[in-house]
């Protein structure tokens, strides 16, 4: 015959909170996390001063913590979306690019000619590799055996 105890599955709390430590409130998902932590079976039990929390009694402290938050407004997913300056909401208003800014990504900023650009294919300065200026240039979509052999030298280091 088997007997039953009163723990039969040990990490059935965690288990049963693991979905929620994906939870887009972060404070919800603080509780979620201290709560397994404490209920953890690998032996951090009563970790933050806590003693282990029921499978059931657990979701129902999250559900209890959700109902506050939603109460006051405060749970983030349900908060309205922040205004700017002018009090407009900003949440139709589409990004715009500056294409004509002599900045790239990250404030990295490029030469606007090629003086100072060097070659990968020929090692010269003054042009970009496959533009007709290039020693090796022999055609818009052909590789030199130079262009192949600067490549290979590229992925090696």
């Amino acid at each position: 015959m088997n007997f039953t105890k009163k723990d039969e599955i040990p990490d059935l709390t965690t288990s049963a909170l693991k979905g929620l430590t994906f939870a887009s409130d972060l404070l919800l998902c603080a509780k979620v996390r201290e709560l397994r932590i404490a209920n953890d079976v690998s032996g951090f039990t009563g970790a933050f001063s806590q003693p282990p929390v029921g499978a059931i009694t657990a979701p129902q402290q999250i559900e209890d913590l959700y109902d506050v938050l939603v109460s006051q407004s405060d749970y983030a997913p349900a908060r309205p979306a922040p205004t700017s300056r002018t009090g407009v909401a900003m949440q139709g208003q589409a990004l715009k690019q500056d294409r004509n800014s002599s900045t790239g990504a990250a404030g990295n900023s490029s030469p606007s000619d090629d003086s100072e650009i060097t070659c990968w294919s020929c090692k010269k300065q003054g042009h970009r590799a496959g533009s007709d200026k290039c020693d090796n240039y022999i055609g818009a979509d052909k590789w030199t055996t130079a262009d192949k052999e600067a490549i290979k030298e590229l992925i090696k280091a």
